[in-house]
């Protein structure tokens, strides 16, 4: 039992990883999987999101913050982090532990909010300056 939902919560933490990155980035694919599902997109997630929130900090006059300059420089290597964290699930299943389960579960967390901060650090960081 644990082992089944261990490995249903780390899936989930997975593709919500992967649906960051395809939002983030935008793409054909995320188009044309809505569209089979009869979903309409907005303009903004075909593009992606990532220059949505570039071209509305430069509308306002707003920097963008080290970081989030830093994590969209790297667009292209984010796919890592999902696969780093299939990984560590595989290994804390063969043999069975804890331990590793939980970092496997921490890792995938950290890559959530990694990815979470990318585009809003600079909002976070500019409600402590206003």
């Amino acid at each position: 039992m644990k082992k089944t939902l261990f490995v249903i919560v780390a899936s989930l933490l997975i593709c919500a990883q992967i649906f960051f990155i395809i939002a983030l980035r935008g793409s054909k694919m995320l188009v044309e999987a809505c569209a089979a599902l009869g979903l309409h997109l907005s303009h903004d997630l075909r593009d992606g999101v990532m220059q949505e929130f570039l071209s509305l900090y430069l509308h306002f006059g707003v920097e963008p913050t080290v970081y989030t300059k830093f994590m969209f420089s790297v667009v292209d290597w984010w796919w890592i982090l999902p696969l780093v964290g299939a990984l560590l699930v595989f290994r804390a299943l063969r043999p069975w532990s804890g331990k590793r389960a939980a970092l496997a579960l921490f890792v995938n967390m950290a890559s959530i909010c990694a990815l979470f901060m990318a585009p809003y650090s600079t909002v976070f960081f500019m409600g402590a300056v206003v």
